[in-house]
């Protein structure tokens, strides 16, 4: 579990003219609010955690929306509607897990697809909206791109990926590569458990 704390999105804003911040899964705001402190000019932040959401309601503003839902409904709500260039940190995984006690293993089983949403997040992200000048930070990337990723993943296996198979979740980082190499470049930051970073060629 990283955090867009990692991060200074101060040249990405300039040099892409990014107007947009959207965060899946802000959980207790900590990446959130670090990027509050940057010039973006909209907020969008999503959790499906109804807690977390009430307990954020004092953000909201004119140009800080949260939403309670999956990820996924959010973006296909946000991105039809989006002006300006966007800087997108993923890091919706797991619901109830990491803060909540739920185990990886019960949150595959009873969230299925929505445990896992990356692919499918980016997917309707391409397929809405003009992503040619829009930055990425995918966080956890181990999970993709595998244990031997970062020091920290080799020591933490990821124990799940059979199971996400068996809901025909896709973990193979190809799609991301398939979709984004032509247009971003694409680097791979291995602090943490890993950061996938896609910023325009």
């Amino acid at each position: 579990m990283g955090a867009f704390t990692r991060f200074d999105p101060t040249e990405w804003i300039k040099k892409y003219n990014i107007v947009n911040y959207i965060e899946t899964g802000f959980g207790n705001l900590t990446s959130f609010r670090h990027a509050l402190n940057f010039s973006f000019e909209k907020f969008y932040g999503v959790d499906l955690d109804r807690d977390w959401y009430d307990q954020a309601q004092w953000l909201v503003s004119d140009n800080i929306i949260l939403e309670n839902d999956y990820s996924t409904e959010a973006l296909k709500k946000w991105c039809n509607s989006l002006s300006g260039n966007t800087l997108y940190y993923l890091d919706s995984h797991f619901p109830f897990s990491d803060y909540r006690g739920l185990s990886y293993n019960e949150s595959i089983s009873k969230y299925k697809e929505q445990s896992l949403p990356l692919l499918d997040e980016l997917e309707i992200i391409i397929s809405n909206n003009i992503i040619s000048q829009s930055v990425f930070v995918l966080d956890d990337f181990f999970i993709y791109a595998g244990d031997d990723l970062t020091e920290w993943s080799r020591q933490n296996p990821f124990k799940y990926r059979e199971l996400a198979k068996n809901f025909n979740i896709d973990l193979s980082p190809k799609f991301i590569y398939d979709q984004l190499e032509l247009t971003h470049n694409i680097e791979v930051d291995t602090r943490d458990q890993g950061y996938l970073i896609v910023t325009p060629k």
